[in-house]
């Protein structure tokens, strides 16, 4: 198997997992298979990075590659835009809930102090 054949077919595997629905229950579990996937494709891609010369087959397989790794990099930019909202929710539900249990910690008085500007 040529290593452009290998990185097809590691791309095509990454485009099915990040097409798969993805949950909070199952959200760890894909990452870690796209984060195993990526690096199996970064040692084959390290293979190829001093060829040149390749055949039109190559090319035309390249062009794919391209095109489902364009795929793929919209739907891992998705998903960490999904982590990013939940993470910011869970911020924000962090901060009711302490709100809800000390209503009063944030506020600053000057405990009835008066102060006479006039003198």
């Amino acid at each position: 198997m040529s290593p452009l054949q290998a990185i097809y077919q590691i791309t095509v595997k990454l485009n099915q997992t990040l097409s798969q629905h993805i949950t909070s229950k199952n959200r760890e579990e894909i990452i870690e298979e796209i984060s195993n996937l990526i690096s199996q494709r970064a040692l084959w891609m390290e293979k190829i990075q001093g060829e040149s010369n390749f055949s039109t087959e190559e090319k035309k397989l390249g062009h794919e590659i391209m095109e489902l790794n364009y795929r793929v990099q919209k739907e891992m930019e998705n998903l960490f835009n999904q982590l990013k909202v939940e993470m910011k929710s869970t911020q924000k539900q962090k901060k009711m809930n302490k709100n809800y249990v000390n209503p009063y910690a944030d506020v600053q008085l000057m405990d009835g102090m008066f102060l006479d500007s006039k003198q």
